[in-house]
């Protein structure tokens, strides 16, 4: 199996020097983090167009920004399965309404930018409005019930759109999600395949519903 392991605009070695990975993605100016978003689609398909050369099946597995953006991918292009981590729909509504990212909301309004004008200018960035469109032969939904930063509603918005595919809830918040780090493995390798998931496919999952 062939994988990629992309450095989203901003994230890892790819961030402003003496800048935190990730800081500098989301911003109070509008206009640049939907460039920097553009950027990460664009470097995303380019990655799986080198996979998808490779003759073998694709799929693309996101967390938090990056989940945003794989539900964007699976409509753009033709992979065979996909999973999103701590991820939501309607990145505008997010930013706006997230207790967690007011100080961006405030920066944008002095601006002069509103919730109806930033859905606007985001709107290619906003996954719900894809998920009709999803070439994705398997999705997998990865929760967290306690996420601050992305409001429910948005990810269930999102979940309704593409028909209601399987969805897994973590008994915890955005960052500490990635403490039940086993179970997120073993959920993406068996959702993955038993041919590469092995051993991991045939334990015990623990069930997350929608409730």
């Amino acid at each position: 199996m062939s994988a990629a392991l992309m450095s989203l605009p901003f994230h890892w070695e790819r961030a402003l020097r003496g800048t935190p990975s990730g800081g500098c993605f989301l911003s109070g100016d509008p206009l640049w983090t939907a460039a920097a978003f553009r950027q990460a689609v664009v470097d995303s398909r380019a990655a799986l167009s080198l996979l998808r050369g490779r003759g073998a099946p694709v799929g693309v597995v996101g967390f938090s920004l990056g989940g945003v953006l794989a539900h964007i991918l699976m409509a753009l292009e033709p992979v065979d399965l996909g999973v999103s981590v701590i991820a939501g729909g309607d990145v505008a509504g997010i930013v706006w309404e997230s207790p967690l990212t007011q100080a961006y909301r405030r920066a944008m309004e002095a601006r002069g930018m509103t919730r109806s004008k930033l859905a606007a200018l985001w709107a290619a960035g906003n996954p719900t409005s894809y998920a009709g469109r999803s070439q994705a032969h398997r999705l997998l939904m990865l929760n967290a019930r306690y996420d601050l930063l992305l409001p429910r509603k948005f990810t269930e918005e999102l979940w309704q759109t593409h028909g209601q595919p399987p969805i897994r809830w973590l008994p915890a918040g955005h960052r500490t999600a990635f403490l039940f780090g086993r179970t997120l493995v073993e959920e993406i390798l068996a959702m993955i395949g038993p041919s590469v998931a092995g051993g991991a496919s045939r334990r015990t999952r623990r069930k997350y519903t929608l409730q």
